[in-house]
């Protein structure tokens, strides 16, 4: 990864657009290959969004995260890595444009950008306070926030001498949770990490495997949602519609695994019903290659091709 565009884009700082309506009349990000390809291109318009807005320490965020992540794929072995936090990071930039509260923007974005560091990359709080130092970072509360949030997020850490991960930090997933939503920034980062994982699920899991993580997701949102709404009311809204998100994907994914294992045609007007379900608030005007449902159905029009026998959009995933 570079810091320059591999496609040109509008010198649009003053631009009157949102920020994904840019994306969108760029045509750079129509379908999940385009995001691929286009991987430069879509980082040179976070960059820019970033810089103007001020942030300076979620680009250094994002720039250690594409250093680390440079030659990591996900687990459908094609999809370079660092797609998942870009994409994340664009789904909470438009909620935030559509007017979801959360108190601290940047402190979120840099939690989306960094949440999987540790694990996978044995950066610490002390390594990234060190590192946002050096980069020029001086609001010293901000980098403790983001530490303890930082932290929080982790589930356990990897040497980065060995690259062996130690052990977890919870014994179980509901002592993370109980962890995560006593954290303002935390709480909301988690949140988009999970639909994203949900909505990469097809063609990287089998379908037990698929089922047993949606599963352990939905049963356990209730609970952290009335938790983290509790902690932060003024972020309700936020945690409300990432949780309608998550649900609207499970559903729609849980159906078509259905279908496929019983080899039935599917109904033509599902995606249409479901789309019709995404949240009122936020990811608005995406392009397609970064709308969970558009990602989700071509995915399913792609793997399981027998289920939709006019297949009218089956080649727009990648092979």
């Amino acid at each position: 990864m570079n810091k320059h565009t591999s496609i040109p884009f509008p010198e649009h700082k003053d631009s009157p657009l949102s920020f994904c309506d840019l994306l969108s009349q760029s045509g750079c990000f129509e379908t999940e290959q385009d995001v691929i390809d286009n991987i430069d291109s879509l980082y040179g318009y976070l960059s820019e969004w970033m810089d103007a807005q001020g942030f300076e320490q979620a680009q250094l965020i994002m720039d250690l995260m594409l250093e680390r992540k440079a030659d990591a794929v996900r687990q459908d072995g094609i999809t370079p890595s660092a797609v998942h936090e870009l994409t994340q990071a664009v789904w909470f930039i438009s909620c935030v444009e559509d007017g979801l509260f959360v108190h601290d923007v940047e402190g979120v974005l840099s939690v989306i950008l960094s949440h999987d560091l540790g694990e996978d990359y044995g950066e610490t709080p002390d390594s990234l306070d060190a590192y946002l130092t050096a980069g020029g970072i001086t609001d010293r509360d901000a980098i403790e926030r983001f530490k303890t949030s930082f932290d929080t997020i982790t589930k356990q850490y990897r040497d980065k001498e060995t690259g062996i991960k130690g052990p977890l930090k919870h014994a179980h997933n509901r002592d993370y949770n109980a962890a995560l939503v006593q954290d303002r920034e935390a709480s909301v980062a988690k949140m988009f990490d999970r639909p994203h994982n949900i909505m990469t699920l097809i063609g990287a899991k089998e379908h037990d495997k698929m089922i047993s993580y949606m599963d352990h997701i939905i049963d356990d949102q209730d609970e952290y949602v009335r938790a983290a709404n509790t902690n932060f009311p003024q972020q309700a809204a936020i945690y409300d519609t990432l949780q309608s998100l998550t649900e609207s994907e499970a559903v729609i994914t849980q159906v078509e695994i259905d279908l496929a294992d019983y080899s039935i045609p599917a109904d033509a007007t599902l995606f249409d019903r479901v789309r019709a379900d995404m949240p009122k608030k936020g990811f608005k005007n995406l392009p397609e290659g970064l709308h969970p449902h558009h990602v989700i159905e071509n995915r399913i029009r792609h793997h399981y091709p027998d289920i939709f026998p006019e297949n009218d959009r089956g080649g727009q995933h990648l092979a």
